[in-house]
This record gives structure tokens, sequence and C-alpha cells, in this order.
């Protein structure tokens, strides 16, 4: 059979033909489409498997460091030794206790996320962490309690640090309230509103009356007891640490510097700058001897802060905070749940 057209002759098994050849075409044309798919992916995952793994840093350790993996890989945002055995370390995953001087560590709680400790002894301590309730153990992590707390306008807390002066009384810092317990801990009234809300506090006391803290908008002083405290410095979204070695002489890191006070905090000027960029922690075991962590290094001053060698430096973790109880004990966290201890 055909079809006549124009002078043409076309025959039906012409269209079954062309149909043939078009659903060939079709199909080939898949075949080559799925295959060229395949090969990009394959190249793909080639690419990602012959990339170079992340270069691991080495360590650098002077003399008396000890490098300690033992912890979980959670994110350490402090660590505490009341004494040259009991220590304790929180963050990400709760908070943990060591017994033996930092080389082994349990965990006692599992709240998160405690970014700061205070301890007046190996039993009593408190931890806190942006919450409405901070974790007081009178008994060594045993048990603890944890009381909220609201604000005098009826908001919660959201307690930012604490700091034992003394066996019982202990400071307590929020966004924008200070606190303060004359039991331990036990309870704890508002004594003070800056006016302004601060996302980060840190502080110091040399005794029970004369204290420090550092506010995003600045460094504020007491002379009281927490009772009236007076911006001594003026900041600008600033977060650091702050550490005075007697009513006079004191220390803050910030910024990627040191700065030191010789009036109280009065005054500032900066002191040693190492080229990181970032805050960290400081802290001072005599009038000359101290010590600050900032990214992965450690530095060391035997001269009051006009000198710094660095005496730590870990090729691929973070430091955020330091502890020493005398010039030849002391521990470092960092935030892949590593801890530094120095003997």
């Amino acid at each position: 059979m055909a079809l006549q057209s124009d002078g043409c002759k076309i025959r039906i098994e012409d269209f079954r033909y062309i149909r043939f050849s078009i659903n060939h075409m079709y199909h080939l044309i898949r075949v080559v489409l799925f295959l060229i798919i395949c090969f990009n992916l394959a190249t793909s995952c080639s690419k990602k498997n012959d990339s170079p793994a992340p270069v691991v840093l080495p360590d650098t350790l002077t003399a008396g460091w000890t490098k300690i993996t033992s912890l979980p890989k959670t994110d350490f945002r402090d660590i505490f030794f009341p004494d040259n055995l009991t220590g304790y370390a929180a963050g990400g995953q709760g908070i943990y206790k060591s017994s033996d001087g930092g080389i082994n560590w349990t965990n006692i709680n599992t709240v998160n996320y405690e970014v700061n400790i205070g301890a007046a002894n190996s039993n009593r301590v408190c931890f806190v962490g942006n919450g409405p309730m901070p974790y007081i153990s009178q008994d060594g992590g045993n048990s603890f309690d944890s009381t909220s707390y609201t604000t005098a306008g009826g908001g919660t807390a959201g307690f930012k640090d604490c700091f034992f002066s003394s066996l019982n009384t202990c400071y307590f810092s929020s966004y924008r309230y200070m606190w303060k317990s004359v039991d331990g801990g036990a309870t704890l009234d508002t004594i003070f509103n800056f006016g302004v809300s601060s996302t980060w506090t840190n502080l110091f006391f040399l005794n029970d009356q004369l204290g420090w803290i550092f506010r995003y908008e600045g460094i504020y002083k007491t002379v009281d007891g927490g009772a009236n405290w007076a911006l001594t410095t003026s900041l600008s979204n600033t977060f650091g640490s702050i550490w005075f070695t007697d009513q006079d002489n004191g220390y803050y890191i910030a910024n990627g510097a040191i700065y030191k006070s010789i009036d109280g905090g009065t005054t500032w000027q900066s002191v040693f700058v190492p080229a990181l960029a970032t805050s960290g922690d400081i802290h001072f075991v005599s009038m000359t001897e101290g010590f600050f962590c900032m990214g992965n290094r450690i530095y060391k001053t035997t001269d009051a802060g006009a000198t710094w060698t660095q005496v730590a430096a870990l090729g691929n973790e973070q430091f955020v905070e330091i502890h020493f109880n005398d010039a030849t004990h002391g521990w470092a966290c960092t935030t892949d749940g590593v801890v530094l201890k120095f003997n």
C-alpha cells in the first residue's frame, strides 16, 4: 500500500521505518546521557577521594606539659582545679570531674551548656551557662542544687559567670544584674542592675569587697562587695578575661592583645600583641609570673607582663580556658575535648 502526495509515492513501510529510527535514536540518547551522568559522578567521587586530607599540625610542648586526650570530643568551655588533684571541666556534653590531677575524667552531670566554673574548694563548686539556674554542688559533684531564678522584671536570669571570693561568698553575673550569695551558693539575691544587657561577662575578685567585671560595654569595679559598680573602662562589643594580682596591678585579654593597668583598672596599656587576633584566658600565680592562652598557643611571663614566651602550642586545637594553682600546677582545655596539663 502507498500514499500519493504532491507527486511523491510514500509507502506505509517507510513510516514504520522512520518511526523505528526515531524510537531507536531516543533510546540511544537516553543511554548516552545515563553514561555521561555516571562518568561525572565517578569523576566527582574520584576527585573527593583524591583530595588531600586536612593537614595535622604538630604540637609544640615545652618541658612539663602533657596532652591528655581521654575525654570525649566535646566543646569544653572552662576548666577549674580547686586543688592539685580535684578538677572540673564543663562544656557541650556536661560536667566532668578529675580526682587525679587531670589524667582521668568522669562525667558527673549531663547538663549543658555550662560555660563557666567557680569553686571555693574541692567540694563547693558552681557551674553556670546562660540559663536561669546555676548548678551548685556542696559535696564535690555527688549532688547538685539547680534552683531557677528570675530577675526583678520577671524575666529569666541568664547567668553568665560565677566567682567565689571566699568560702561562703560567691558572686554571679547575668545579662543585666549582679547577684550575690553569702551561704556558699545555697541562695542568691540581686544586688546591682547595670541597666543594659551584656551577652558576655567575666568576674574577678581579690576579696569579698574588691572586684571587677568585664562586660561587652566595658570594665566595672566595686569596692563595697558588689553593692555599687563604677565603669572604669569603656569598650565596644568586646569579650575577654580579666585578672588582678593586687589592688593596683591588673591585666585583661581581648581583641588579640594583652592590656595592663597599674592604677586599679582606671587606665590600661597594651603590653603584648601575639598577632592571633582572637580572645583567650589569663591567669597569674604571683605578682610577676602569669600565663595566657590564645588560639592554639599558651604564653608565659616572668616579669609582670613586660615580655612573653610561648610555652605550648597544639597544632589543630583551640584553647578556651586555663587555670593555675601555682607556678608548677596548671591546666588548659580546648574546644575539641583536649586537656593540657602542666606539672
